[in-house]
Formats: C-alpha cells, sequence, structure tokens
C-alpha cells in the first residue's frame, strides 16, 4: 500500500531557493544588500524635553566624530571596543527610544574616546 504525501507549503512558497536568491532569467545590476539607498535619519527635536531625544542627539554627535554614521557601523565599532550589545539597541539609542544603562554608558563612553561617559548626557533643562 502505498502512501501519498500531501503538499504542505503555502501558496507561492519557493523550492529550496532563499527569498533574498533573485532568479536566474533576471539578474540585479548591484549586488544583493546595495540595492536601495539608506533611509535618511530620523529627525530629532533639539528643544524636546524627552530626555531619551536630548540623549540621542549628544550621542549621535560622539558617534560622528568617530565617523561612525549608521547604526550597523556604530555597533560594529563598540563590538570591535569589546561592548557587546545588540544592533536594535544602538538603533533605539540613535533614535531617541531608548537610553543605555548606567554600567553600559560608562564603556560605550570609553569606546568612543570620551575622558568622562556623563559627556555623553544631554544638558539639564
Amino acid at each position: 500500500m502505498q502512501t501519498t504525501r500531501l503538499n504542505t507549503r503555502p501558496a507561492g512558497s519557493s523550492l529550496g531557493r532563499s527569498a533574498r536568491t533573485p532568479p536566474a532569467d533576471n539578474p540585479p545590476s548591484l549586488p544583493l544588500g546595495k540595492r536601495m539607498s539608506p533611509r535618511p535619519r530620523k529627525h530629532l527635536d533639539s528643544h524636546s524635553r524627552k530626555f531619551e531625544i536630548r540623549f540621542a542627539i549628544a550621542f549621535r554627535a560622539a558617534a560622528e566624530k568617530k565617523s561612525l554614521t549608521t547604526a550597523p557601523e556604530l555597533n560594529d565599532f563598540l563590538a570591535d571596543k569589546g561592548v557587546s550589545v545588540s544592533l536594535a539597541a544602538v538603533k533605539k539609542w540613535l533614535n531617541g527610544e531608548a537610553v543605555p544603562r548606567p554600567q553600559l554608558l560608562e564603556r560605550i563612553g570609553k569606546a568612543l574616546g570620551s575622558k568622562d561617559y556623563r559627556d555623553l548626557l544631554p544638558e539639564p533643562i
């Protein structure tokens, strides 16, 4: 007695080909990952009363002094300096959605070449 196997794949799914792999008959003009330009940075209001936003402005300025303009570049730089954090955390810090914990802020300050980690903190209102 033979058993038949039912196809349990959802309609339109590929058979063994990665979602990022271009079809062979239509090669891309640029290598994968290089097709889109980066999205512009989120605008942060310098007059905001929110601490996270004011921190993000100061953090961006410190990163730009080291020529680190994107979150992946900053994340790789921090990892090379021994500060292991997730890319999502770095993105949140740069977008004013979160602030690193004080212990981590000390290590980030040292990695960015700051004499005192409090240089990364915004001025009080």
